[in-house]
């Protein structure tokens, strides 16, 4: 009888003390350590403030959209920590499709995306640390901006000299939202030297990508290598120059409610 009561008291303390850590880490969201376990927030009108608190924590997160649009988020990692974030969409059918991946920012810094979002979909949200890193502060994971055209930020940019303007180091996810859309981007080298870019087509659609000098329209690199496939181009920039990048669907493929993902890096 003693040992059982004992026992018991012991299960308590652990509960109650892991109770206590999750609750003074800041992570109320627990648990959602899942997909299947994710947390219901109204990321549209508040921000997320939770804690990546142990090793191999990660924390899932759910909102559903009512009206088509473009969306903005930024994922803001505590001081020495660098997380990254996932997003995930399930259509009505209950379909999941990965739609973006940003960790480009570093430690502490701030991640920031655009997606488009579609009527009637759940939208997914996947915070963690790639590296294992965790900390008792929280990290802040908002939407910044909602708009209700999906290229709107990007648009119009369907021709060479109507290219839009890239920094180095970014994410750009926008969509071929028609069998004859393309997308132009342009973008200035800060040093000589070595650069890669990287596109993410959506799973099942075959994107190209296109390098070229803009000012004398060599192309410098291309990239075809099928559905659903990672495209890199690398090649050798010269400081000062402006480069443009031309990204549109083979055989007229295009998917307007799934995003690529651009990544212009060295």
């Amino acid at each position: 009888m003693i040992k059982k009561l004992i026992t018991g008291i012991i299960c308590i303390a652990l509960i109650f003390s892991n109770t206590t850590f999750i609750m003074a880490s800041g992570d109320t969201y627990e648990p959602n350590n899942s997909i299947a376990t994710a947390a219901s927030v109204p990321l549209q009108f508040m921000p997320i403030k939770s804690a990546i608190y142990q090793q191999y924590d990660q924390d899932w997160f759910k909102t559903q959209y009512y009206s088509n649009g473009y969306a903005s988020f930024a994922l803001d990692s505590p001081a020495g920590q660098d997380y990254c974030l996932i997003i995930h969409y399930k259509d009505p059918q209950g379909d999941l499709e990965r739609v973006a991946v940003v960790n480009n920012a570093g430690v502490g810094g701030t991640d920031t995306i655009k997606i488009p979002v579609t009527k009637n979909y759940e939208y997914y949200f996947f915070v963690y640390s790639p590296s294992y890193g965790f900390s008792t502060e929280q990290y802040e994971l908002k939407q910044t901006n909602f708009s209700n055209s999906l290229d709107a930020a990007y648009e119009n940019n369907n021709e060479n000299h109507l290219a839009f303007d890239v920094d180095i180091y970014s994410n750009v996810n926008a969509s071929i939202s028609s069998p004859n859309d393309m997308d132009w981007y342009k973008f200035t080298a800060n040093n000589s030297g070595p650069m890669k870019l990287q596109l993410i087509s959506p799973s099942n659609k075959n994107y190209d990508m296109h390098v070229l000098d803009r000012a004398t329209g060599t192309t410098l690199g291309s990239s075809f290598l099928g559905a659903g496939k990672t495209d890199y181009v690398n090649f050798n920039a010269v400081a000062g120059h402006e480069y443009t990048v031309l990204i549109y669907g083979a055989n007229y493929d295009y998917m307007s409610n799934v995003p690529y993902t651009l990544f212009v890096g060295n």
